[in-house]
């Protein structure tokens, strides 16, 4: 079982926790990272190795709110890498080479996708 904590500083270097937990049962924490201008956060996990994102209203996270999800959750299986993810909620990635026949012809446009947290 894999269950996250998030803490923070606030003021003087006070260390507070911060009570928002994310528990998964099968699947172990990839790590967090935070849009462009740090408006929106997503949290990774994998299973057998393939990343699934969470996504959330960084304020309304760090402020505890029961609302601060974003969106529907994401994965796909032939994520490569994280390409960029922006405060407009663009979270762009680059699929494996294998994945579709014009990224095997070196056609790396095809290989990147746009995915909207806001939309999908």
């Amino acid at each position: 079982m894999s269950s996250v904590k998030f803490y923070l500083i606030r003021g003087e270097q006070k260390l507070q926790l911060n009570t928002h937990q994310t528990n998964n049962s099968i699947s172990s924490f990839g790590g967090f990272a935070f849009s462009d201008n740090g408006k929106y956060l997503y949290l990774s996990w994998a299973d057998e190795g393939h990343p699934y994102f969470i996504f959330f209203d960084t304020d309304k996270f760090i402020h505890e709110q029961e609302n601060a999800g974003v969106g529907h959750g994401f994965e796909d299986y032939y994520l490569y890498q994280i390409i960029s993810f922006t405060d407009q909620g663009d979270f762009v990635y680059q699929l494996m080479t294998a994945s579709n026949e014009q990224c095997q012809q070196g056609n790396e446009s095809q290989c990147q996708v746009v995915f909207n947290i806001l939309t999908q």
